[in-house]
C-alpha cells in the first residue's frame, strides 16, 4: 500500500512509500502517517484534506510554454494544409489561413504576452 509520511510540525509530506501493511511502518521521531495516503511530496495535510503548493512558473518557462502551444497550433491547424486542400479554398478562405497563420505568428509580439495572450480563432 502506498503511505505518505508527514514532517510532525509542519504536517508536509516528506516521502511516500510503498508497504504491506501500516504495521510494517517504523515510527520515527517527527515522522508520522497521514491519515490518507493520496498525497504527494510537498503536499501537506490540513486536518481534512491535502493542500496543494501552488508551482512557481519562471517567466522565461512561461514563454517557451506559450511558444510551444503556438508552435503545435501552427503544425496541427495550418501546415497540414495540403496543395490539393489549399487550391480548393477560395480567395476568402485562403485570406483567413494566411491572416490566422500570420496571427499565431505575431503571438509573441502581443502586449500581454506571455501572460495574457488572445488566441487567433481558426478559420472554419
Amino acid at each position: 500500500m502506498r503511505v505518505c509520511l508527514l514532517d510532525s510540525d509542519t504536517k508536509k509530506v516528506i516521502n511516500v512509500v510503498s508497504l504491506n501493511s501500516l504495521e510494517d511502518h517504523i515510527p520515527t521521531p517527527g515522522v508520522e502517517v497521514a491519515p490518507q495516503h493520496d498525497g504527494d511530496i510537498g503536499w501537506t495535510w490540513n486536518g481534512s484534506g491535502w493542500d496543494v503548493p501552488e508551482i512557481e512558473i519562471t517567466e522565461e518557462e512561461l514563454i517557451k510554454i506559450q511558444r510551444t502551444k503556438r508552435n503545435k497550433m501552427l503544425v496541427f491547424n495550418v501546415d497540414r494544409i495540403n496543395a490539393v486542400r489549399w487550391n480548393s479554398m477560395t480567395q476568402e478562405q485562403r485570406d483567413a489561413w494566411t491572416q490566422y497563420r500570420q496571427d499565431l505568428l505575431d503571438v509573441p509580439s502581443q502586449p500581454g504576452f506571455p501572460r495574457n495572450i488572445i488566441w487567433p480563432t481558426k478559420p472554419e
